[in-house]
């Protein structure tokens, strides 16, 4: 097992962890409204950078709201606070709305 490994059985563990406990307490209802255009059934065929240009922190989380969620709270969690705030950084520079929901 090495790093990369640990970390991606971290992020999956956390990721569907955060479904459980969506279906305890929703998030709040503005938070769908944020990128519902851009979300697709072909997620897949994007990279992660093209996602973070539109607002979500993988490409995965371009899937719906709630794997939005689900990538957003796994990739908090997970993430140094210093590599965080750069990714909220790098968002401010494409979208103010986006950044928003993140903050």
């Amino acid at each position: 097992i090495n790093d990369m490994t640990i970390k991606q059985f971290t992020h999956d563990f956390h990721h569907e962890y955060t479904h459980i406990l969506h279906q305890l307490k929703n998030y709040p209802i503005g938070f769908q409204e944020l990128s519902a255009a851009d979300y697709t059934t072909s997620w897949s065929e994007r990279t992660n950078e093209e996602a973070l240009k539109l607002g979500f922190v993988s490409n995965y989380a371009m899937a719906d709201v709630n794997e939005d969620f689900a990538e957003m709270v796994s990739y908090y969690v997970i993430t140094t606070p210093q590599n965080w705030e750069n990714k909220l950084l790098s968002l401010s520079n494409y979208n103010k709305a986006v950044y928003e929901k993140f903050k």
